[in-house]
């Protein structure tokens, strides 16, 4: 599954033109492949209005799970497999302290 996610993230990289402003890495780890995914699904693609709605409006989310969001790509960066693995099952608490332990603060 993950594959076939990963596959269609970076066919969206080229057919959305999100080539023209960000690298492919960046893309594929940023919430925007997400978005793109999720509008594919619902029959659409991610127009720039979408894109730069604040973020509270977007899908019912917040600037609190964001931020959560990049700690957690921070975190893949740098943490071993088993801790990358239980980090899906943490709350956004638990990941503040992780990150916190291994990044710091910001």
């Amino acid at each position: 599954m993950a594959d076939a996610k990963d596959s269609l993230k970076r066919q969206n990289y080229f057919d959305l033109k999100r080539d023209e402003f960000m690298a492919m890495d960046e893309y594929l780890q940023s919430p925007i492949s997400e978005i793109d995914l999720r509008k594919m699904n619902e029959g659409g693609i991610a127009t720039i209005e979408d894109l730069t709605k604040p973020i509270g409006m977007s899908f019912g989310g917040s600037v609190d799970e964001l931020g959560t969001l990049i700690k957690k790509l921070e975190l893949q960066q740098i943490l071993p497999l088993d801790l990358i693995d239980k980090m899906e099952d943490m709350n956004s608490s638990e990941i503040d302290n992780l990150h916190n332990k291994y990044i710091g603060s910001k």
